[in-house]
């Protein structure tokens, strides 16, 4: 190898582990913030991944043999990959889990109330769409199809069901307020029914003294 092919590659190389370091910083830590937010949690998985990638990075800087460098490499450069591919996954299933707990919470109220009925229109429709694909990608998953390919599906679930967690988040004040509204009207018929009780009870002893 000559000197410029050799500071070539050195170059070649920085560029590859700052791009590691970049993505990292900038894709996958904001996402595991975001699944410790939602779930209270940091996945094992997505910690092994991180793991691994900074355990070849190390090789790699202490290695002076180009093909074990390049080969350290491209081992973190995979890992990388597969802990963004498990950001994805796991940010699927928690954004699906938001919308069941949200749905729990307001089973008992009409949400048709909130935004004249286009946010319950809207959360149906994103919600079909998110789960048809987080269910393609776990069959793909399953059936053990190429990560390339279970990357990309991975990453259509993750946007759908982020759409459905957005939508649920801007109007969730709303139906905050309504389950407020609810409540004074539950509390205000509740009074006046046992005030109603209480006149009853007392015309009904009034009328044998």
């Amino acid at each position: 190898m000559t000197v410029l092919e050799e500071k070539r590659d050195t170059l070649d190389f920085e560029s590859r582990v700052r791009e590691v370091f970049v993505a990292y910083t900038n894709i996958i830590c904001p996402f595991v913030i975001t699944l410790e937010v939602i779930d209270n949690e940091y996945p094992i998985e997505i910690f092994n991944e991180i793991r691994s990638i900074f355990f070849h990075l190390s090789v790699f800087m202490k290695s002076e043999d180009f093909s074990a460098k390049e080969s350290e490499l491209i081992k973190a450069e995979g890992h990388l990959k597969r802990a963004h591919l498990d950001c994805y996954k796991y940010l699927s299933h928690s954004y699906l889990e938001y919308h069941r707990d949200f749905v729990k919470i307001y089973a008992h109220y009409d949400l048709r109330a909130v935004e004249d009925g286009q946010f319950i229109i809207d959360l149906s429709d994103l919600r079909k769409a998110a789960i048809e694909k987080y269910e393609y990608a776990k069959n793909a998953e399953a059936q053990r199809v190429e990560v390339d390919k279970l990357y990309f599906l991975f990453e259509e679930s993750y946007n759908a069901c982020r759409k459905l967690y957005i939508r649920i988040r801007d109007s969730e004040h709303k139906c905050q307020r309504l389950r407020k509204k609810h409540k004074v009207i539950t509390t205000v018929n509740w009074v006046i029914g046992a005030i109603g009780v209480a006149g009853t009870i007392f015309g009904i002893i009034t009328f044998f003294l």
